[in-house]
């Protein structure tokens, strides 16, 4: 369509927004034009009392052939007119050209078919290259052109033998500001950018953009390469958790792309530290460029873990470099802790604590009712605050990660107790489980009370109990995974998946008390189990996210069978396996009173690592007045600190960054204060390595490119467009420029304008009979 424009209008449409329209004819001139031409109008419409011939037309028609005419003398009129597009242009070697290219290893992708070498940098060579008829030629005839390669900012080159197209990593913005920087008072009539779109750090676009169109400085870009590989596989994304228990089974999300692959199988491999943790196979659809597998490995060894996740290169496949992704995990070696508040004694809770107890992560500290305000306390040691019967003081409760609620009545709660129980997993964010039993969810009488805030279930009003005051009991449970529960961690009871999910269904069959038919808006059930006696099935497993916090109902209330059934081995672990992880997914992700972050886990060499600390007192509310210190030890043993304060935009939240030059693990420990009180310390790690960040995604992305050329004014091109963007930037207008207008009364359209206009008229008359 542009070059249709361009043929009809003369001149390409970017020269029509950049100028304006005038007429160039002296003013008598276009008085007598007018004069003229308003006087053969007015001569044409005598036609109306020329007498058609017999047979002719309704009246109506006999206005346009004057209609016709009239139109045509208005072309000849505009045509004496003159009219002209008037441009401002630069003036010869006054003005300054900065070209920016990109000097990174995306740039060495053979994808760029105009290239002799076929390489997107053999494309960089030949424009620049300074030979007749390339970009750098056309360019130097008309303007100061200045060269300059970047990867992470930007430095002055003389010529393009000076580019290696090998570094790490592409910050468009911070080389487009320092562009700017380098040629500021210069009479600067815009930026040329050669580049693939790759960009490391796309947050800082916008602000760099935003900055240049201030300036008044257009940026034209050059795209390179394919807009898409025509075969390959890259590892897109990983999410991972930034630590885990030691022990725990990690689950992660990896997201595979692909192009020509379709309906293909490979094999995604986990690896830590060169040993193969897992190979899930994953099979990519046939109808969309993008999978995600969910991956689960144990995580046994102590301290920063590097897993990698990765897909052998394939035949055929373009670029192979974008294979495999690398997560940094840190794998704790410390106890959470959990209280668990029982009602009654009963197997199911004895059972549970012998499931945990030589567990070195977990500590369960238990209070088991023995008779009326009477209670029996296990586990309690000298870190532990020993207290009768359930905890009065937030302080005491929020000491804990997790909550067991065993054969408990809601009537044994005061309100401000059972909204304290609420508020540990809404606040603080801890983990609640509340399990099956006479005396809990609706038989316990939880509906119409803070509790019922806390089940995933939906509740309900309970029909009178039998004569001994027990509510009727449902038996014959036979467990069944929900397509959720097949991918969750915690279900896994064996070490392969498949042999697990077939496990779940030959389990002894258990009973409960609890009629679980629906759950919440939110909720999510993991396990099912199927009666004789209803005809849907009851909701054994399920789970909801209630404000920080995650709350866990599990309605059985005898799984210890899964432990002494006749039909269980005696060295059979699935009881013990399945309560240490249920456990252990109970306090995953369960903030601590003072944390700290960094915005990822790992980082270009040089890279601004942002530090973000959260601190709390030990109720878990918000300390704004704190001192708070970050001591960063490097991977060479040096320790540096670097002072947070307070982001004011949140309350309890301390930020402060510093740059990481060493390539290496880092492990930052921040220390929070207040009045000389410590109130806590908080660790994490994050890795410092070349990522290589641009190769993944390595086609061609217009996006980035566009978006460059029109927040600031300018044009993206193709590698056969040079002449076009030299003429965009003869016509800026930034540098030093002068007005011209170009004659627009010969453009074509206005001769086949006339053309039709004329030869309308005459078939006109001839068709009506008009002499």
């Amino acid at each position: 369509m542009a070059g249709l424009f361009e043929f009809l209008f003369k001149y390409r449409p970017s020269l029509y927004e950049e100028g304006r329209l005038a007429l160039a004819a002296p003013v008598w001139m276009q008085i007598a034009a007018l004069v003229a031409g308003g006087a053969l109008v007015l001569a044409a419409f005598t036609y109306r009392r020329v007498r058609a011939g017999s047979g002719s037309r309704p009246e109506r028609y006999r206005w346009l052939a004057p209609t016709l005419r009239s139109l045509a003398i208005g072309v000849l009129v505009l045509c004496l007119l003159q009219p002209a597009l008037v441009l401002s242009t630069v003036v010869p070697q006054e003005s300054f050209v900065g070209v920016l290219i990109d000097d990174s290893g995306s740039m060495a992708m053979p994808d760029e078919d105009s290239a002799e070498d076929g390489t997107r940098a053999g494309a960089v060579r030949e424009a620049l290259s300074g030979q007749p008829g390339s970009l750098l030629e056309l360019l130097a005839e008309r303007f100061q052109v200045r060269q300059l390669a970047f990867g992470r900012g930007a430095e002055r080159i003389e010529s393009v033998d000076q580019l290696r197209f090998a570094r790490s990593d592409s910050r468009i913005g911070e080389a487009l500001l320092a562009a700017s920087d380098e040629l500021a008072g210069l009479p600067l009539a815009g930026l040329v950018v050669f580049s693939d779109g790759a960009d490391s750090e796309p947050a800082e676009l916008g602000d760099s953009l935003l900055a240049l169109k201030a300036a008044g400085t257009p940026v034209h870009a050059i795209g390179l390469g394919r807009p898409r590989l025509a075969r390959d596989i890259e590892v897109s994304r990983v999410v991972a958790p930034r630590r885990v228990l030691e022990g725990s089974t990690v689950e992660v999300e990896v997201t595979l792309s692909q192009n020509g692959f379709g309906g293909r199988s490979v094999n995604l491999e986990v690896e830590d530290d060169g040993r193969i943790v897992n190979v899930e196979p994953v099979t990519f659809p046939r109808r969309s460029s993008a999978v995600t597998a969910r991956v689960m490995f144990a995580a046994t060894d102590e301290g920063a873990r590097e897993f990698r996740f990765r897909v052998a290169a394939q035949p055929g496949e373009e670029l192979t470099q974008n294979n495999e992704r690398t997560a940094l995990v840190e794998v704790r070696k410390r106890q959470e802790k959990i209280f668990f508040f029982e009602g009654e004694p009963r197997d199911e809770s004895k059972f549970l604590r012998r499931a945990v107890q030589f567990d070195e992560n977990l500590h369960v500290v238990s209070m088991t009712r023995q008779a009326a305000n009477k209670f029996y306390g296990i586990n309690f040691d000298e870190n532990t605050k020993r207290f009768d019967g359930f905890p009065t003081r937030r302080e005491d409760l929020f000491e804990y990660q997790g909550v067991i609620l065993g054969s408990m009545e809601a009537s044994f709660f005061t309100h401000d107790q059972m909204r304290m129980l609420v508020d540990f997993a809404v606040q603080r964010g801890g983990g609640v489980l509340l399990l099956g039993a006479r005396r809990s969810f609706s038989e316990g009488g939880f509906l119409g009370t803070p509790l019922a805030e806390l089940s995933p279930l939906v509740l309900y009003e309970v029909e009178p109990a039998s004569g001994d005051g027990r509510p009727p009991l449902i038996h014959d449970l036979q467990m069944e995974l929900t397509a959720q529960g097949r991918a969750h961690p915690a279900m896994l009871l064996r070490d392969d998946r498949s042999e697990s999910n077939e496990l779940w269904p030959t389990l002894p069959r258990l009973s409960a008390y609890q009629r679980a038919t629906e759950l919440k808006a939110g909720a999510t059930a993991l396990l099912l189990a199927e009666t004789p006696l209803y005809r849907e099935p009851l909701v054994a497993l399920a789970y909801h996210r209630i404000g920080r916090g995650r709350a866990i109902a599990f309605t059985p209330h005898d799984s210890w069978h899964w432990q002494m059934s006749a039909e269980i081995a005696l060295e059979d672990q699935t009881h013990e396996r399945l309560w240490r992880q249920m456990l252990r997914w109970l306090v995953s992700y369960v903030p601590d009173r003072i944390e700290v972050e960094t915005d990822r886990d790992r980082f270009e060499p040089g890279s601004t690592v942002a530090l973000r600390a959260t601190v709390r007192d030990a109720a878990y509310r918000e300390v704004n007045r704190a001192q708070v210190t970050a001591a960063i030890e490097m991977p060479s043993g040096e320790e540096v600190e670097v002072p947070l304060d307070w982001s004011v935009e949140r309350d309890g939240e301390f930020v402060g960054s510093f740059v990481a030059v060493e390539r290496g693990h880092y492990r930052v420990e921040v220390d929070a204060r207040s009045e000389g009180e410590l109130l806590g310390v908080a660790t994490s790690r994050f890795a410092v390595d070349n990522l290589n960040e641009e190769l993944f995604g390595a086609a061609r992305r217009d996006s980035v490119l566009q978006r460059i050329a029109r927040e600031t004014g300018g044009r993206q091109y193709g590698l056969d467009e040079m002449e076009s963007l030299v003429e965009d930037l003869s016509v800026s207008r930034e540098g030093t420029t002068v007005r011209e207008a170009r004659d627009l009364w010969d453009m074509p359209i206005l001769f086949l304008l006339l053309v039709v206009f004329l030869g309308g008229e005459w078939a006109v008359r001839r068709r009506l009979g008009m002499s």
